[in-house]
């Protein structure tokens, strides 16, 4: 029986994430959603890293941290009034 590193499994999952992102064009649909870069963050990296840690089975409190930013980083940019993810959604889909 083989045992499946948990790293790995983390970097292909992120590099799956990044693709279909980048199929979509995530990042042409954040300018259609009011998004305003407020800080050096990226949306982009916010939401890739989101759907990295959901997909892992980890909640934000018990997600790794990354250098860039901190879970609660992530948990401002959910509660932005000013970012309508009714239509980013809609976008997506």
């Amino acid at each position: 029986m083989n045992i499946i590193r948990q790293k790995n499994t983390e970097n292909e999952l992120h590099n799956i994430v990044h693709q279909f992102t980048s199929l979509i064009g995530l990042s042409k649909l954040t300018k259609l959603v009011n998004y305003r870069r407020n800080s050096e963050i990226s949306l982009m990296k916010v939401i890739e890293w989101l759907l990295t840690t959901k997909f892992l089975g980890r909640s934000l409190y018990r997600a790794h941290e990354t250098p860039n930013f901190t879970s609660r980083t992530v948990r401002n940019n959910l509660n932005d009034g000013r970012i309508n993810w009714q239509r980013l959604i809609c976008q997506v889909g």
